[in-house]
């Protein structure tokens, strides 16, 4: 097995907020988050994915809370640097291990860099 951190480098940490917002709410909370120093900002089915740097975070999510958004989610992920393209059989197989991993007592988080094509 490999070291703690063996790869690490194929990672970036990011503080990352989740809002649930209305169509309209959703470009206000981008255009705050903006203000609040946000590095980057997404969004899916109804959340506002709010991303900064790591040491920010919490300023980010102050800053926010104060302009009247207060966030569902707060915290520090892993986000790949790069992406591997999967067949969907090699992506079942690749879900159904990190879940395995996931339940071992030792590991908190399992991250991963493969997209199913």
């Amino acid at each position: 097995m490999a070291e703690t951190g063996s790869v690490s480098y194929l990672f970036k940490q990011r503080g990352l907020l989740v809002f649930s917002a209305e169509s309209d709410k959703a470009e206000e909370i981008e255009l705050a988050a903006i203000e609040a120093g946000a590095e980057d900002i997404a969004q899916e089915e109804g959340k506002v994915f709010v991303y900064t740097n790591p040491k920010e975070l919490d300023q980010v999510r102050r800053a926010l809370s104060e302009a009247g958004y207060n966030s569902e989610e707060m915290e520090l992920t892993w986000e790949p640097t790069s992406t591997v393209q999967v067949d969907e059989e090699k992506g079942e197989k690749l879900i159904k291990l990190s879940e395995m991993l996931e339940d071992l007592d030792d590991v908190t988080h399992v991250s991963s860099n493969f997209e199913i094509a």
